[in-house]
């Protein structure tokens, strides 16, 4: 393996472990109080809740998909000692966050 093939794959394994991580600490009871739509969260009736936790949960993995994909792209470019990583870097965390914040906007217009 070469060096550059260790450093994606340890980079990806971090990314992954975060990724992990934030769905566990996002589960917890002390997790979803620390998120910041709790309060929209708390003002819906018992049946809404799961569905809507369901819901929120998958636009923030989407984000985290997103996100992967233009991080290892911009490895690649990075690798290839191409100055449009940065690019890609950057364009995939507006794209991500842009996605994922419209549709959590949408989610609350939905359980309004």
């Amino acid at each position: 393996m070469t060096k550059n093939t260790v450093i994606f794959i340890f980079l990806n394994m971090i990314y992954l472990l975060i990724w992990y991580a934030t769905n566990k600490i996002r589960s917890t009871k002390v997790g979803k109080e620390l998120d910041n739509g709790f309060e929209f969260y708390n003002s819906l009736n018992t049946s809404d809740k799961e569905n809507y936790w369901k819901e929120d949960t998958k636009i923030l993995n989407l984000f985290f998909v997103l996100f992967i994909i233009s991080m290892d792209i911009s490895f690649i470019l990075l690798f290839n000692e191409n100055n449009l990583w940065i690019f890609s870097l950057v364009a995939g965390l507006i794209i991500s966050s842009v996605v994922a914040i419209i549709l959590s906007i949408n989610l609350k217009k939905k359980y309004k």
